[in-house]
């Protein structure tokens, strides 16, 4: 497998193209070709998680939110961002953002099933019947 099969599975469930104008998803680090054996989730690519990703052999680090949001002119150690890059790259590892697309086909539906939400719609639409956020009837009294 490698990292291109990936970012493919994600985009078939996900598609990259639905996050919002302003987000940054798909791949930020790395090669469509390096290989991916090992992935490691994360809601964003902390040090801690990057440190958790090498020391578990992982290829790929997949996170939510963008660790690149806006245009970067250097990559240098010295930077938060920079030295993650630097590291990342060190150690053969690819980073996969899936933020506002997966807001919109993934994290709002799992949350209005956790609470068990009923006739749920598009908090604030995005395209047609699909949107970030979901309004719906609880299913019982809840404090």
């Amino acid at each position: 497998m490698h990292v291109y099969d990936i970012l493919r599975f994600i985009d078939e469930k996900y598609p990259f193209c639905e996050a919002l104008s302003w987000d940054n998803v798909g791949l930020l680090v790395g090669d469509e070709a390096w290989a991916a054996t090992k992935a490691h989730i994360a809601l964003d690519a902390t040090d801690k998680a990057i440190e958790t990703a090498i020391k578990e052999g992982a290829d790929v680090i997949i996170t939510h939110h963008p660790m690149i949001f806006s245009q970067m002119k250097q990559i240098r150690g010295d930077d938060f961002t920079g030295s993650r890059i630097i590291t990342l790259i060190k150690h053969h590892i690819s980073c996969i953002a899936m933020h506002t697309n997966y807001d919109i086909y993934g994290m709002a539906d799992l949350a209005a099933s956790r609470l068990s939400l009923m006739d749920c719609v598009p908090l604030d639409e995005t395209g047609e019947g699909v949107g970030i956020g979901r309004v719906g009837e609880a299913s019982a009294f809840m404090t």
